[in-house]
């Protein structure tokens, strides 16, 4: 129980050698006496959970039961027997023994001590302001007073390697400084300074992380005066008992911290060992506790240490542990403080809250009587890792279990190092056995037995599972659970695939070959690899012919030193292609597709993964987010087809053309998935149609036809009959027009620009005016954090969900309430902008789907319930010098945004507001010009633009071009939203009304009436024509329907945002307050 001691079913004490207490017990028989009586009393029920958890919880004030261990007030023998015990708060001598007067001791006189932070000599760490037991921050964490991350010769912090333990160094200077100021005027005797020392060491000294002690602990038991001055408390220390007694408790803890309250107190933050073995039992018993270790406290517990020992070993244990086991282990050391139960809703469940308690404890620094340290116990608790799950994220339950089947494209290969069968010249194309290119080879032949029989495919399949970890399984578990039993294909795949023609299998390479043959202006600088990024970065959702018009025409803007406007799926994908960073972090599929065809080119000596797309997962049956949901899927495929490699290259007569590779496994199989689908869907389809293989060589050929059908000249390689791309084709604007037309009408939209946080509301101004704080004060955690939420709610708008049988945006539904029933808003793009000096983050909405007529309301609707105070809409078109009527600034290669606020602050001055739009390819600065009291647009001088530009790209390294532009704008302000959405409603009245007026030939107004419901009869005899007028009516019904509904969902997106920033803002102030007091700025 909560003494520390341990008795018998029958409640008799066990009095065997090395107990616990048992030495400090025998001295005082009248406690010795009262605890076995007591649990006598108790024999074959014990305390329920609860009441044990009454008794030890400090933090239930006065609802608390009294501790049946604690000695009363009127049991003055037992209290006399403890006194010695008591030489923390009695007045000693210096070695510690108590003082008696006339045979009485007394109470020492309270010293309130000094905050530490000011006086402590090192002061690079972060002090935390934390809750101590009264609902609100009122102590400060000095943990990392006690301790620095250690770093090695270039600065890298050695704390945080997975799989390494925590590497840290004392703060030597604090320690002696903090053990120095406990000597000061406390009148701590030597037995008290001993045992801080020791806590103290415990804490700072890396060796001893971890490290268990075992104490007698008494908690506050004094009687506190009520009186405003209190006088000093003389006289036998017994009548200051208050009437819950004294409390002595031998407690195993582990320390993980240190706090000093704002009243002067030292608290030493400890896990209670005891405690935890009482939270293990009850939740080895719980329901989910039989289901994951079937109620064996064993087995939990020893995974239970092993998360703790991760814990210090900076090992993600949501690798480790399935989700539901990882969050019954979480659970044993009970809710340890604020969002621990939202992270872990098992907390939550009736059978744990209420039952399992914090094991969380907070010990006064001075208010042990006797320490035992040196217990090795390999505990090394991380509160933050606790609370959070190890997953710090806005819902960690759903980002726990993401990680737990999260792998990256790095860990994959890491674990996956046997990507490449046979021999390479460092640097070289791989070639065919003969030395040849294969595109020069004969590849015609069909590719010959396999020898992959049904069973051979079972057993990899199995083996790649199993060596993947317990998340493969758990996914695949997931999958048919949801209908979908992930298989690799069945032999008969494979013997089809055995009879595909060699170019099939050699897809990748005569691919590569060609990529580095019809760009020879990339070959001549050995640049072939962006040619094979950016054909990477566009290949989602595209078949090699879409994903190669796609790709020229990004080089040909890029070239020409334009913005780039082509769409792709994944934009960020591209702007890595051209920056030279693709393929790192997430971007398993793509990353694996362009290297594939860098390392068959020569360019990199790093082999690539298996390429895990769609038509990857249809042959697996199932669906195409597979590999996006389930990552450690995309480790078990590439495990897969290394084995079924292996396997066909241990048969005779497989490796004629050379061995076998993953990749051509892959493209086989692709090939032969992507008929099979075809032949299904297209019953008018041959099947040598349906097994067009589509590789590069052949998708650049029918780039090639369609610029010469445009009237371009496009050359041709002699040896290989490949179209040539060169500076001719790639420096000609119909490049992108001819291959890409949706460029040309994208680059001609005028864009909305919209900002979704405004400082017209308090909430707004208040969350801003935090965000701008924190960025002069650098605390980079409050940037990132204001960052989320304002891109969050800038993507709601753009995010679509499914209402019925349709999915659309609250954008798409506000376009279609004004244009055509399919609108479909895409397309949209989050950048920056200012509004009257402000640089503030902004989201970007083509207005292609917006009739002009209607376009000011649906500025107004949308800055109505964002409550902004003007909306705006603008096109801005390159013309010659001649005909600007603004300009633009280009910084071609630049994707650094931190210096263009200073950039917009300078244009503001000038009396121009900027829009800034981030191109795959570079940034584009679209300048506003500002308007005459007539109405009458006043361009910004060139000249002043100029100098701007320069100077920032003087900053940023990169050469900005000035653009001269077309301009055209609405602009709409607050004031003006009710009457332009009215207006708006009345046109739509029109329109319809004019259409029925066409079909039933009747007058204007009635046709009006008709429309809004107040014509009392028919409008023509004509049955049909009256049905085509009632058609028209309901049209616009379901227009005025759809208009209530989005503004409905724009007013809770409102509200939600409003709600978020309001809780980023308390965040931000906290660190904020921090920081100004560590920097002597409050």
């Amino acid at each position: 129980m909560n003494a520390g001691l341990l008795f018998d079913a029958n409640g008799n004490l066990a009095t065997q050698p090395g107990l616990p207490g048992m030495a400090a017990l025998k001295e005082h028989p009248s406690l010795f006496a009262r605890l076995e009586r007591m649990m006598k009393d108790r024999a074959g029920r014990g305390f329920t959970a609860e009441e044990l958890a009454d008794f030890d919880d400090a933090g239930k004030g006065k609802s608390r039961r009294k501790n049946p261990a604690a000695i009363g007030k009127d049991d003055v023998e037992a209290l006399r027997e403890i006194e010695q015990d008591l030489h923390f708060v009695l007045k000693t001598t210096q070695a510690g023994e108590v003082i008696k007067v006339n045979g009485v001791a007394e109470l020492k006189e309270e010293v309130t001590g000094e905050q530490l932070v000011p006086i402590l000599p090192d002061k690079e760490f972060e002090s935390f302001r934390v809750n101590e037991g009264r609902g609100t921050d009122n102590a400060t964490d000095l943990t990392g007073a006690l301790t620095r991350p250690a770093t090695d010769d270039k600065g890298n912090r050695l704390d945080i390697i997975p799989g390494e333990p925590s590497k840290l160094v004392r703060r030597d200077e604090n320690v002696a400084k903090l053990k120095e100021y406990f000597r000061s005027g406390f009148g701590y005797n030597d037995l008290q300074l001993a045992m801080m020392d020791v806590l103290i060491d415990m804490l700072s000294d890396p060796e001893r992380r971890g490290e268990a002690a075992q104490g007698l602990y008494f908690k506050v038991w004094e009687k506190k005066s009520r009186a405003k001055k209190v006088k000093p408390r003389q006289g036998d220390w017994i009548k200051y008992v208050s009437t819950k007694g004294v409390e002595p408790a031998w407690r195993k803890f582990v320390p993980y911290g240190l706090v000093q309250t704002d009243v002067g107190n030292v608290i030493v933050k400890a896990i209670d060992m005891d405690q935890i073995a009482t939270n293990a039992q009850i939740l080895a018993k719980t329901r989910k506790g039989l289901e994951a270790y079937g109620g064996n406290l064993s087995l939990l517990l020893d995974d239970f240490h092993e998360m703790v020992r991760n814990h210090g070993r900076n090992i993600q244990n949501v690798t480790r542990f399935t989700p539901d086991k990882l969050a019954i282990l979480n659970a044993v050391f009970g809710d340890v403080g604020r969002g621990h139960k939202e992270a872990n809703k098992i907390l939550t469940e009736p059978q744990v809250e209420g039952s399992v308690y914090s094991a969380v404890r907070s010990y006064r620094i001075e208010r042990f009587s006797q320490l035992n340290s040196g217990i090795v116990a390999e505990f090394p608790f991380s509160l933050e890792k606790t609370k959070a799950m190890e997953m710090p994220a806005r819902d960690p339950q759903v980002q726990q279990e993401r990680a737990f089947f999260a792998r990256s494209i790095e860990q994959i290969k890491e674990a996956i190092p046997d990507r490449f069968i046979g021999t390479k010249v460092p640097g070289a194309p791989v070639v065919a056995p003969d030395g040849k290119p294969f595109l020069e080879s004969d590849l015609t032949p069909p590719v010959g037995p396999l020898g992959v029989t049904q069973q051979v495919i079972d057993d990899s399949w199995s083996a790649s599972i199993e060596e993947s970890g317990p998340a493969a399984q758990e996914a695949i578990n997931r999958l048919a659970q949801e209908g979908n039993n992930m298989e690799p294909p069945l032999q008969k795949h494979f013997d089809a695939a055995s009879k595909l023609p060699l170019r099939d299998r050699f897809w990748y390479e005569t691919s590569a070959e060609a990529m580095r043959i019809s760009f020879p202006e990339q070959a001549k600088v050995r640049d072939s690899g962006t040619v094979m990024d950016v054909i990477a970065a566009t290949s989602p959702l595209a078949d090699p012919n879409y994903n190669a018009e796609l790709t020229v025409s990004i080089l040909s803007e890029d070239y020409r030193g334009t913005p780039s406007v082509t769409p792709a799926v994944v934009q960020t994908g591209v702007q890595d292609a051209l920056m030279g960073r693709f393929g790192t972090g997430e971007q398993r599929k793509i990353g694996s597709f362009g290297q594939t065809f860098r390392f068959l080119s020569g360019l990199t000596e790093d082999a690539p993964l298996s390429t895990n797309d769609r038509q990857v997962a249809a042959s697996f049956g199932v669906p195409d987010n597979v590999f996006g949901q389930y990552p450690v899927l995309y480790e078990v495929v590439s495990r897969f087809y290394n084995k079924i490699r292996d396997h066909i290259n241990s048969q005779p007569n497989t490796q004629a053309m050379g061995p076998f590779q993953s990749w051509q496994l892959q493209a086989l199989s692709w090939v032969e998935t992507r008929a099979r689908q075809r032949l299904q869907r297209r019953t008018q389809i041959a099947d040598e149609d349906a097994y067009q293989g589509d590789a590069y060589a052949s998708a650049f050929n029918k780039v090639a036809g369609k610029l010469r059908d445009a009237g371009m000249t496009v050359e041709t390689d002699p040896g290989t009959g490949l179209p040539l791309f060169d500076d001719k084709i790639l420096s000609d604007p119909r490049t992108t027009s001819t291959l890409v037309p949706t460029a040309t009408d994208f680059a001609a939209a005028q864009i909305q620009t919209m900002e979704v946080v405004t400082k017209l509301t308090e909430t707004g101004a208040d969350f801003l005016n935090a965000l701008d704080e924190s960025k002069a004060l650098g605390i980079d955690i409050n940037v990132r954090a204001a960052d989320k939420v304002i891109t969050r709610h800038s993507k709601r708008l753009a995010n679509r969900r499914k209402e019925g049988n349709k999915k659309w945006s609250l954008l798409t539904k506000l376009a279609s309430v004004f244009g055509k029933d399919t609108a479909e808003v895409t397309r949209v793009e989050y950048g920056y902008g200012t509004f009257e000096g402000d640089f503030q983050p902004n989201i970007r909405i083509p207005l292609i789907e917006v009739p002009p007529v209607y376009r000011e309301a649906y500025l107004a609707v949308l800055g109505k319930h964002y409550h902004q105070a003007a909306q705006a809409s603008s096109y801005f078109k390159s013309v010659e010098p001649g005909e600007a009527q603004t300009f633009s600034v280009w910084f071609q290669g630049e994707d650094d945004l931190s210096v263009l606020g200073d950039m917009a602050a300078e244009l503001s001055a000038a009396g121009h507001e900027s829009n800034v739009s981030i191109r795959p390819n570079g940034v584009l600065v679209d300048v506003h010009p500002s308007f005459a009291d007539d109405g009458t647009q006043v361009a910004i001088n060139k000249d002043i633009l100029k100098a701007i530009a320069k100077r920032t790209g003087e900053t940023t390294g990169s050469k900005p071009q000035i653009m001269s532009r077309a301009y055209e704008s609405n602009y709409i302000e607050k004031g003006d939203y009710g009457d332009t959405i009215g207006k708006a409603k009345k046109q739509l009245v029109r329109d319809a009304a004019r259409r029925v007026q066409e079909i039933a030939r009747s007058s204007l107004r009635d046709s009006e009436d008709f429309i809004r419901g107040n014509y009392g009869g028919l409008l023509s005899g004509n049955r049909a024509v009256n049905r085509r007028a009632e058609k028209v009516r309901d049209s616009y019904r379901v227009r005025l329907d759809r208009l209530e509904s989005v503004e409905k969902g724009l007013r809770q997106a409102s509200r939600d945002l409003a709600a978020d920033m309001d809780k980023a803002t308390a965040e931000m102030r906290k660190r904020i307050d921090r920081a100004r007091k560590q920097t002597g700025q409050d």
